[in-house]
C-alpha cells in the first residue's frame, strides 16, 4: 500500500511526519453551521432552485498545514499527518469523524475524493 503524502497548503512542501497536520478549524464549523440553518430557514422545504442551492453555504476546508505555516498551532481538531499515510488510516480517522456531530459543515468528503485520485494517479 501507498503511502499518502500531504502537502501544505501555506508553503507548498510536503509535510514530514511530526511536523504538521491535518485539520479543520472549528470557529469556521460552528459560522457554517449557523448559515445552514439561516439558509434552511430562508428557504424550507424539500426541493430548491438552482439559484437557491448557489446560496447553500460552502463547507469549511480541512488543510494540511506545517506546524511552523500554521497561525492557530491545529486549532482545535488537528489530526498529525504521521497517522494519515495509509487508505486503512482514512478509514480509521473516517469512522471516529463520523460520530462527530458537525463533519457534515466540512469537506472531509473531497479530502477522501482527493486522496483517492491521488493514489490512482500515482499508480497508473
Amino acid at each position: 500500500m501507498e503511502e499518502i503524502k500531504w502537502d501544505c497548503a501555506a508553503c507548498g512542501f510536503e509535510i514530514a511526519d511530526r511536523d504538521g497536520w491535518v485539520h479543520v478549524r472549528m470557529s469556521e464549523v460552528m459560522v457554517q453551521e449557523g448559515a445552514v440553518r439561516a439558509w434552511h430557514e430562508k428557504y424550507p422545504g424539500p426541493s430548491h432552485s438552482l439559484s437557491e442551492i448557489s446560496e447553500f453555504p460552502d463547507p469549511v476546508p480541512w488543510n494540511a498545514l506545517h506546524e511552523v505555516c500554521d497561525p492557530t498551532g491545529g486549532e482545535p481538531y488537528a489530526i498529525g499527518v504521521e497517522d494519515l499515510r495509509t487508505a486503512w488510516d482514512l478509514i480509521e480517522w473516517t469512522v471516529q469523524l463520523l460520530e462527530k456531530t458537525w463533519l457534515d459543515a466540512t469537506n472531509w468528503r473531497e479530502v477522501l475524493r482527493r486522496k483517492h485520485h491521488e493514489a490512482q494517479s500515482s499508480s497508473e
